[in-house]
């Protein structure tokens, strides 16, 4: 059976709910930190290996492609699997680096959005089905503009473009993935969260737990959704 490939960027942004959504589904994956190893990606000629295509968070900006060769090579994989109609995932950095590679502008250290926020659905896909209010788990300061024959999903009042649909690809600017172990390793060990007062993580981690049933409530069988589509 083929994998999805699972693509990160620093140790603290691992699959989270992802992979209990993948394991969920039956369906196996393995991961790539394409920081450290930048030729570790398959080749776009290769792509009919993957079941699928995620690609998580991390503390740098979509851009910076020179620094992170990485990055690049994602962008031109995650187009060769939405032209081959494989299922494709963006979360926060992962979001930024679709939306960029479809030709939606990038803004660089443009909003600080950091905690849950209620965002709302103006579209329904079977990711993040309904419309109306939704909560986010937020941790960024880079956004990306709508691309151009995208659909908008969800947005919020401070950055528009909070997740989007674009053929087989989704991308999602809030932390669908996120428990709270994980969010207390990003506390402890993430460089984002260094530049954080303490006040403000302690803020974080209370809202996040006060919130987590209410996030998992969407996240959990909106990640199914995605698995299942691997599984197909």
């Amino acid at each position: 059976m083929r994998d999805v490939l699972i693509t990160m960027h620093e140790e603290p942004e691992q699959p989270g709910l992802v992979a209990w959504a993948l394991d969920a589904a039956g369906v196996p994956y393995h991961t790539v930190n394409v920081i450290d190893h930048p030729d570790g990606l398959p080749s776009v000629d290769a792509l009919g290996d993957c079941a699928g295509l995620v690609i998580l968070g991390g503390p740098m900006g979509a851009a910076d492609t020179d620094r992170y060769p990485g990055l690049a090579a994602e962008a031109e994989l995650a187009l060769a699997a939405i032209r081959a109609d494989t299922p494709v995932l963006g979360i926060c950095l992962g979001h930024q680096i679709l939306g960029r590679a479809l030709g939606g502008e990038f803004l660089p250290a443009s909003t600080n959005e950091f905690g849950v926020l209620q965002l709302t659905r103006v579209a329904a896909d079977p990711v993040l089905p309904g419309t109306g209010p939704l909560p986010g788990m937020l941790w960024h300061h880079d956004q990306v503009r709508l691309p151009a024959g995208a659909q908008l999903l969800v947005t919020g009042d401070e950055v528009p473009n909070q997740a989007f649909r674009y053929g087989s690809a989704i991308g999602v600017q809030f932390h669908m993935e996120l428990e709270l172990p994980l969010l207390d390793r990003w506390l402890a060990e993430s460089p984002v969260a260094a530049g954080l007062s303490e006040h403000n993580r302690a803020q974080i981690r209370a809202e996040f737990a006060e919130h987590e049933a209410e996030l998992h409530a969407v996240a959990r069988p909106g990640l199914r959704a995605w698995a299942e589509t691997c599984a197909a």
